[in-house]
C-alpha cells in the first residue's frame, strides 16, 4: 500500500511517496484491555519491520491507554537503553489520554535491531500484570538508502491519472479518453492491434460489448466510446427485435474522444444481434461493433435496503460480456446511486484480477460515475470474470459480475457499409453528425424507432422520459399498444426515497397539520365572537314578545 503526497490544490506531480507491505496474519493474543494498560491504534502492530537511515534519528510513536480506574498515563518500558541509541522522550501531558510516547532510535551500523516495548500501570507490577501485560516488538532495519523510496516520486500523471508503483518501472494509469506515458495525450487507446489507420474515428478505450444482458421490455444500455481525430462521422445502428433506440454521445472534458451509449428496448426473450457503426459522410464504414442482446423475462434489478448503494444505468448487468485488447487500457463505465447522505458510494473489486477504480469525478444530485480500468498484458487470453460491489459507510451493497474476453478487435473493410438486417423488425438509423470539436464538448442525442415494428413509430410510450421522471418519485407507468391492446410495464425499478427527503416530507406534513389546526381554532373563536351579539338580541326579542303576549291576555280577559 502506497501513500502519495501531492500539492494543494491538486497538481499532477507526486511530491513524495511512502509504501508499506501489509502482511495479514491470524492474529495474536491480546490481554483484557480494561484490566491492564494497552496499546491503541495507530500504534504499529506486533512484529512490524521499520526501515531507518544509518546515522540519523528515526522516530517511532506509540499510543497507549491505562487500565480501568487509572486516570494518568501508564509507564513505558523498553529493552534497550540510551547507550544502545534508544531514548524515550518524557510525556508532555501525563494526565491526558490517549498517551503518546515518542521514541528516538539511532545507529551507525547497517544492521537489524530488535526492540520491545511493554506497559505497566505503576512503578511496581501487580500479580495480574506480571502474567498478562501487553508487549509490542519491532525489527528496526538500518539501511544506507531507504528501499521504500519509489520511482513515483517526482512523476507527473496528467488529466487526473494515477501513478502505479507496483510495476517496475512505475507507470501512469490514465482515465478513459487519455493515453501516453504521462496521460497527456488527449485521445484514448483503440481496442485493436492495427494502428496504421490514425486519421479517422474508431471505437475507443471503453470495453466493446459482446453480450448485453437486459430485462425484457425495459431499458437496455450498450456503452461505447469513439476516438476522434478530424474526420466527420455519424453513429448508425441496426438490430433485430429492438425499438425506441436512443443514441447519445458527448465529448470527454479535455479530450478529443467521445463517450456514448445506445439505449434500447428488446421486445422478445432470447438473443438478437445489435450493431453500431461509425459512418463517413459518403456512407463508408470507419468502424463497427456487434453484440448479442439477451433479454430475460424477469427484471435484473434486485430490491435494495434504504442504506445500501446500488448500480444504475449505464452499469452493465450481471452476466454481460465484453471484449478488451490484451495489453491495452480497457475501461468499464459504472454508475452508482447516491443515498440518504448524498455521498458517492465506493466501488470495490471482488476479484483477484488486476483493476484500478478511479475516484468519481463527475456526479449529479442522484448518481455518481466511476471509471474502472481493466489491466492486462499481451499474454492474456480467453475470458475472465470480474466482480464489483458497492459499499456506503461500511455497508456492503449490490454486487455485479461481468466477463471480459481478451481478443483483438477486427476492423471492417474500410470501403464496406454495415448491411441492414432484413427482418421485419429491423432498420438502420442514424444519429447526429459529429464535426470538429469545440472547446466545450458537444452532446448529441437521437431517438429512433423501427418503422416496421409492432410498436408505434411516434414514441407513444415515452419510455426514456418516463424513466427519468421515475427516478425522482414513486411512479408506475404502463403503455397500451394502440393496435394490439397489449399492456407493457415500462418502469419496474423500485422507488427509492432518501432519508433526507422522508424527513423533509414528515416535517412539512407536521407543519401543515399544525397550521390547519391553528387556523381552525382561530376561525372558531372569530365566529363565536361575531355570533354573540345576535344571540343576545334574539333573547331580548323573545322576552319582549312574551311580555306583550301576557299583557294582551289580561286586557282580553278584562273586556270579557
Amino acid at each position: 500500500m502506497c501513500l502519495d503526497s501531492v500539492a494543494t490544490p491538486r497538481t499532477s506531480k507526486i511530491e513524495d511517496e511512502i509504501c508499506f507491505l501489509i502482511n495479514v496474519t491470524e492474529g495474536h493474543y491480546s490481554a483484557n484491555q480494561k484490566m491492564v494498560p494497552y496499546f491503541i491504534k495507530p500504534t504499529l502492530p506486533n512484529a512490524a519491520v521499520i526501515q531507518c537511515y544509518t546515522g540519523e534519528q528515526c522516530h517511532l510513536r506509540l499510543w497507549v491507554k491505562n487500565r480501568m480506574g487509572m486516570k494518568n498515563c501508564p509507564m513505558l518500558d523498553v529493552d534497550k537503553h540510551i547507550e544502545d541509541g534508544v531514548y524515550v522522550f518524557p510525556l508532555k501531558n501525563a494526565d491526558q489520554e490517549p498517551c503518546v510516547f515518542e521514541t528516538s532510535i539511532n545507529s551507525e551500523n547497517a544492521t537489524d535491531t530488535n526492540l520491545c516495548f511493554s506497559l505497566k500501570s505503576a512503578a511496581l507490577l501487580n500479580a495480574y500484570e506480571n502474567v498478562f501485560h501487553e508487549e509490542r516488538c519491532y525489527t528496526i532495519r538500518f539501511l544506507q538508502k531507504l528501499e521504500a523510496l519509489d520511482s513515483c516520486v517526482g512523476k507527473s500523471c496528467y488529466n487526473e491519472g494515477f501513478c502505479d508503483s507496483s510495476y517496475s518501472p512505475s507507470q501512469c494509469l490514465c482515465r478513459s479518453g487519455f493515453s501516453g506515458e504521462n496521460c497527456s495525450t488527449e485521445v484514448g487507446h483503440l481496442q485493436r492491434i492495427d494502428t496504421s489507420l490514425t486519421n479517422q474515428p474508431f471505437f475507443g478505450d471503453v470495453a466493446l460489448p459482446k453480450r448485453v444482458i437486459c430485462p425484457l421490455l425495459e431499458e437496455c444500455v450498450v456503452p461505447f466510446s469513439v476516438t476522434y481525430n478530424s474526420d466527420t462521422f455519424r453513429v448508425s445502428w441496426n438490430g433485430t427485435n429492438v425499438n425506441n433506440v436512443t443514441i447519445e454521445h458527448h465529448q470527454i472534458t479535455g479530450s478529443h474522444d467521445y463517450r456514448g451509449k445506445a439505449s434500447l428496448l428488446h421486445n422478445v426473450t432470447g438473443d438478437d444481434e445489435f450493431c453500431l457503426s461509425l459512418i463517413s459522410p459518403d456512407g463508408k464504414t470507419y468502424d463497427a461493433i456487434c453484440c448479442n442482446v439477451t433479454s430475460k423475462s424477469t427484471s435484473t434489478d434486485e430490491s435494495q435496503e434504504i442504506f445500501q448503494a446500488y448500480f444504475i444505468s449505464p452499469s452493465p448487468n450481471t452476466e454481460s460480456e465484453f471484449t478488451c485488447t490484451p495489453g491495452q487500457s480497457c475501461h468499464v463505465p459504472i454508475s452508482t446511486s447516491k443515498e440518504f447522505n448524498l455521498d458517492c458510494p465506493k466501488v470495490q473489486s471482488r476479484s483477484a484480477l488486476p483493476v484500478h477504480i478511479f475516484a468519481s469525478l463527475s456526479s449529479t444530485d442522484q448518481e455518481c460515475h466511476h471509471d474502472v480500468t481493466v489491466l492486462s498484458n499481451k499474454s492474456f487470453t480467453g475470458s475472465k470474470e470480474y466482480c464489483f460491489q458497492t459499499s456506503l459507510s461500511g455497508i456492503a451493497g449490490e454486487e455485479r459480475c461481468i466477463r471480459i474476453h481478451f481478443e483483438a478487435h477486427v476492423l471492417p473493410t474500410p470501403t464496406a457499409v454495415l448491411p441492414e438486417l432484413t427482418t421485419a423488425t429491423s432498420i438502420s438509423t442514424t444519429a447526429a453528425d459529429v464535426t470538429t470539436p469545440a472547446n466545450e464538448g458537444p452532446s448529441f442525442t437521437t431517438t429512433t424507432n423501427a418503422t416496421n415494428s409492432v410498436w408505434p413509430s411516434d414514441n407513444t410510450c415515452g419510455v426514456l422520459k418516463a424513466k427519468e421522471k421515475a427516478v425522482k418519485g414513486r411512479v408506475e407507468c404502463y403503455c397500451v399498444h394502440p393496435v394490439t391492446g397489449l399492456n407493457t410495464k415500462i418502469i419496474s425499478q423500485s422507488p427509492r426515497v432518501s432519508m433526507e427527503r422522508l424527513l423533509i416530507a414528515a416535517g412539512l406534513g407536521s407543519g401543515a397539520i399544525i397550521i390547519t389546526l391553528g387556523l381552525a381554532a382561530l376561525l372558531y373563536r372569530l365566529s363565536k365572537k361575531c355570533l354573540a351579539p345576535h344571540n343576545q338580541e334574539d333573547k331580548r326579542s323573545a322576552l319582549s314578545k312574551r311580555k306583550i303576549s301576557a299583557q294582551s291576555m289580561l286586557s282580553k280577559k278584562g273586556k270579557e
